[in-house]
């Protein structure tokens, strides 16, 4: 929108147009619709769009398929406001594979790149100097499964080529050797821990750094939770 502003003072006067941008505070609207054509049939339709609306959108998909219909999705995922470790990984670790399962605007990949590498790098502020994340910036406790989360995530965007700093993957990895060499099950104070556990030997070995002798006493522990 556009302002003018006026001021007069005796027989002077003063104008200043302002431009002032309109915000529209109702979420965006997605209609959905699927066709099914037979083998050697047509399909001709005219989409509806909806009253009142100042901007149309309008994407066809062809697929031998069943539409999974990600871009809704897509356009939350890649807006979101992420802040803690899990959220910020969250955000970040399914945008990897988006370019396999649609197709994408240059700009689009242009953003979901961007998105992932300042993930990567703002799990700088998590990470403790044990080699460890916390769940918050500033945070002195460590969140094993947030770690081994983030951690997961980072190896898997620098197979997909990614640069991920080698001190922050090394020290990672160093604290899920020595956290996952320490590690023992004990049901009263431990609930849910063998999962972390499992989790940890999971990104280890993802990693090349697989712990054999701590997988094998896991394995051979029978009070796990199942």
């Amino acid at each position: 929108g556009e302002a003018h502003l006026k001021v007069n003072s005796g027989n002077n006067s003063a104008g200043y147009d302002v431009k002032i941008a309109v915000r529209n505070p109702n979420e965006r609207i997605y209609q959905t619709a699927s066709y099914p054509i037979e083998k050697r049939k047509s399909w001709k339709g005219k989409p509806q769009f909806m009253d009142n609306a100042s901007e149309y959108q309008l994407k066809a998909t062809v697929s031998r398929l069943p539409s999974i219909n990600l871009e809704q999705r897509v356009k939350y995922l890649i807006r979101y406001p992420y802040g803690c470790v899990e959220q910020t990984v969250s955000t970040a670790f399914p945008q990897l594979f988006l370019p396999k399962l649609m197709q994408l605007s240059d700009e689009e990949k242009s953003d979901i790149e961007g998105n992932i590498q300042r993930a990567i790098q703002r799990l700088n502020y998590y990470q403790l100097s044990s080699g460890g994340f916390s769940y918050w910036p500033g945070r002195s406790h460590v969140t094993d499964w947030g770690t081994s989360y983030a951690g997961h995530f980072m190896l898997l965007a620098k197979e997909a080529g990614y640069y991920v700093p080698s001190e922050l993957l090394n020290k990672w990895i160093n604290y899920q050797q020595k956290t996952s060499s320490r590690w023992t099950f004990d049901r009263t104070t431990s609930y849910h821990y063998d999962l972390e556990q499992a989790y940890r030997l999971f990104t280890l070995a993802l990693a090349g750094k697989a712990n054999v002798s701590a997988m094998n006493r896991m394995r051979n522990n029978s009070r796990l939770n199942r």
